[in-house]
C-alpha cells in the first residue's frame, strides 16, 4: 500500500445519560491506550469501493425508471424487503402500490 495506512478508531457520544462524565473519562483513556493495526488489503478496498459505486449507480438508475410510475415512493426501499421471501415480498408491493393481480379481475 506504499507505506500508508488508514487508521480506524470508534469513541461513543454518550449525551443525557447518568454516567456522562464516567464515560467521557473512560473515552480519553481510550484514545491513550494501544490500537491494534489491522491491516487491510488494497484490494479489499478496491472491491469495497466498486461495490458501493455499483449501489449508487443501481440506486441512480432505479430512480430515473421509477420517476412518475405508481412504485416511485418505495423504489429505494428494495432493501426492506431483500430478507424476506419472494412471494411475500411481491405481495408486500403489490399493496403498497395499490396493484396486484386482483384489479386485472374486477
Amino acid at each position: 500500500m506504499n507505506g500508508k495506512f488508514i487508521k480506524f478508531q470508534w469513541i461513543p457520544s454518550h449525551v443525557d445519560i447518568d454516567g456522562n462524565e464516567r464515560a467521557d473519562l473512560l473515552a480519553k483513556r481510550g484514545t491513550k491506550s494501544h490500537m491494534e493495526e489491522i491491516a487491510i488489503p488494497l484490494d479489499s478496498i478496491k472491491k469495497n469501493a466498486y461495490a458501493e459505486k455499483i449501489v449508487l449507480n443501481y440506486n441512480r438508475y432505479l430512480s430515473y425508471k421509477s420517476r412518475g410510475k405508481s412504485w416511485e415512493k418505495i423504489a429505494n426501499d428494495w432493501k426492506e424487503f431483500s430478507h424476506i421471501p419472494r412471494k411475500e415480498a411481491v405481495s408486500n408491493f403489490g399493496l403498497r402500490t395499490k396493484y396486484d393481480c386482483l384489479t386485472e379481475h374486477l
